[in-house]
């Protein structure tokens, strides 16, 4: 399993306010007896989903992978009876499509915001109210408290390296804090750069998201005496920031009622002293974490869902992927985790989803059940399937089984193939069709 890139989470009340790969991509027109479903997603699938019941009331707000481990970390807020309480839950991932509930820990409520990130078992809280603390994980069915730093700031993104833990702070800071004892860590040093929401580290530097400003690079070679060495200011409001290479993704959004204006920035900082934006997309309505894996950008971007972006050309992302849901089981993505090609996303209305991206070329059908079975056609490594979880799609005034064959037909209309209930090998379609 690849490492993930992590991202911090805004809070609830903020949230509120500011409101498989398919080596042969086939274009895919099934006519079908049944009416067409609609587009939900596009290369992606739902392969497990937490609580399973809407009833007991999860709201997720942060999630980090331990992958060595095959752990998941998830902050949330759950409702219990109207009893609302934090709580850390712990679940092992290896096998994605059977979430195993480890363990639940219930925190006292400290603010509405929580950043988690997470090293060599141990697992680091942002709290919103007054600072940071760590857990011993190291056995996931039964985690520890082993320290915490009290302090009248409060604390949202969050990032570790080696022995410091960088904190994204509401006032104006940057915070270092040295960790390499667990039990009392301390803070050490800070860097003014403004109203600081996330933080990631790759290469000697922290780029830290600045909600109104844009983003800031700072030089942490001296942990206790950070600096700032380079910016990027662009428009809006800004969320999160992953790295990967010599390019940063900043997320945001630019308020406009009623518009698609969450987008995702693009920034090429090879030279950390002039780091210029080269490109913009927009992802929806809005854009919360945002992740890279294996050449793709992985975007929270709340009722669209996860959208993937290829990035193999940094300069001209382009949207591979997504998956949305409508009506009780709708989508609030806040924040992906990826490895490989597997995303954890925290659900600001669910709780915690796992979306697999299948590659291009796959566009799988609506999907309301928390079973997880598919209820039309599905293109997985080469296989075509209309049965889903065993049956095809109920026509109105029907019961039972749904044996009515469908059309393959290609981008012009030529029929290719007739499809059966089932599996149907398409393999040996040419590359193109």
């Amino acid at each position: 399993m690849n490492r993930q890139t992590t991202t911090a989470s805004p809070p609830r009340k903020y949230v509120r306010a500011k409101t498989v790969k398919f080596a042969v991509a086939l274009t895919l027109l099934l006519a079908l007896v049944a009416p067409a479903l609609a587009q939900d997603s596009l290369n992606c699938r739902q392969v497990a989903l937490w609580p399973g019941v809407p009833e007991l009331g999860a709201e997720g707000t942060s999630v980090v992978l331990d992958t060595t481990r095959d752990l998941a970390f998830l902050g949330a807020y759950l409702n219990d009876s109207g009893v609302v309480t934090y709580a850390i839950s712990i679940f092992d991932i290896s096998d994605p499509s059977q979430l195993r509930l480890l363990s639940t820990t219930e925190r006292r409520m400290c603010g509405e915001g929580y950043g988690l990130a997470y090293q060599a078992n141990h697992l680091y809280l942002a709290r919103e109210a007054d600072g940071f603390e760590i857990w011993d994980v190291s056995d996931p069915e039964s985690p520890e408290p082993v320290g915490e730093l009290v302090s009248s700031y409060a604390g949202f993104g969050l990032a570790v390296e080696g022995d410091y833990a960088f904190l994204a702070t509401l006032s104006p800071d940057l915070r270092v804090i040295d960790v390499s004892d667990p039990r009392s860590p301390v803070e050490v040093g800070f860097c003014t750069v403004g109203f600081t929401w996330d933080v990631t580290v790759a290469g000697g530097l922290a780029y830290v998201v600045d909600d109104q400003y844009g983003l800031w690079l700072v030089d942490i070679s001296d942990p206790t005496s950070p600096y700032t060495v380079g910016s990027c200011q662009v428009r809006g409001s800004h969320w999160s920031v992953a790295v990967a290479g010599e390019y940063a993704y900043l997320s945001g959004q630019v308020y406009v009622p009623e518009a698609e204006t969450g987008y995702v920035h693009v920034i090429d900082v090879s030279n950390p002293e002039d780091p210029v934006l080269v490109t913009t997309v927009t992802v929806g309505r809005l854009c919360y974490g945002v992740a890279v894996s294996d050449g793709f950008l992985y975007a929270a971007a709340s009722s669209s869902g996860l959208v993937v972006y290829d990035i193999s050309d940094p300069r001209n992302p382009v949207r591979v992927g997504h998956y949305r849901k409508t009506s009780h089981y709708s989508f609030d993505a806040l924040q992906p985790a990826v490895t490989g090609s597997v995303a954890f996303v925290a659900d600001l209305n669910w709780g915690l989803r796992v979306i697999e991206f299948l590659g291009t070329g796959v566009e799988e059908p609506p999907n309301e059940r928390p079973s997880f079975a598919s209820h039309g056609p599905t293109v997985v490594r080469g296989v075509l399937n209309l049965s889903g979880a065993g049956h095809n799609p109920i026509l109105p005034g029907e019961s039972g089984l749904c044996p009515k064959p469908a059309l393959l037909l290609n981008a012009s209309g030529r029929r290719v193939m007739e499809l059966q209930p089932g599996e149907n090998d398409v393999r040996h379609l040419a590359p193109g069709v």
